[in-house]
């Protein structure tokens, strides 16, 4: 970088910096799933400089702990609601009141998520035409899987009780262990 383009970057690192409501434009972008990068490229400026200036006080620096705490909470949220929209997609939700299938933009949000690929095929035989359509979903029982766990709906845990001491097994003991099998839930319910 020459002299004159370092010097544009510290004059628009300067603008910026001295704008009254940057962290609340700071925050706002990134509770709302953007980035600070992000935001330092649109505007052109350095992260460091931006990062040095949120952290040099402590307010401010507070505030951008708590959009990026929001940044996490908004992409679980999303990534949640896209595995329930695979779980609990409805089929039926992409076709209209004939059987026949909705185009794509007329499916709810949904639906065409939960939609992998539409594979069309047109064949002509003496009688005519005929469209055959396929539509491939993305693995639902994952999602459900993936759901469950993450309620904690699948998650078991089999806790065995063993009555031995460690001089019985060293010594070969013969006596029968005495076993307690009990299934314990992980996760909300074990608490």
């Amino acid at each position: 970088m020459d002299k004159e383009q370092a010097l544009a970057l510290k004059q628009r690192t300067q603008l910026k910096l001295s704008e009254p409501n940057l962290i609340e434009d700071i925050f706002s972008y990134v509770a709302n799933g953007g980035s600070i990068i992000e935001l330092c490229n649109l505007w052109d400026v350095r992260y460091y400089d931006m990062m040095r200036w949120i952290r040099k006080e402590p307010a401010r620096s507070e505030l951008y702990d708590s959009a990026v705490d929001a940044w996490l909470h908004y992409y679980v949220t999303r990534l949640m609601d896209e595995v329930k929209a695979l779980a609990t997609v409805d089929l039926a939700d992409a076709y209209d009141e004939d059987g026949q299938l909705l185009p794509l933009r007329e499916m709810p949000q949904h639906v065409r998520a939960a939609i992998a690929a539409v594979d069309r095929t047109e064949q002509v035989g003496e009688d005519g035409s005929k469209t055959t359509v396929k539509v491939k979903l993305w693995d639902k029982l994952k999602a459900i899987e993936m759901l469950g766990n993450q309620l904690g709906i699948f998650n078991r845990t089999l806790n065995v009780k063993v009555g031995v001491t460690l001089e019985q097994l060293v010594g070969g003991s013969r006596e029968p262990i005495p076993t307690t099998a009990t299934e314990v839930p992980d996760g909300p319910a074990a608490a």
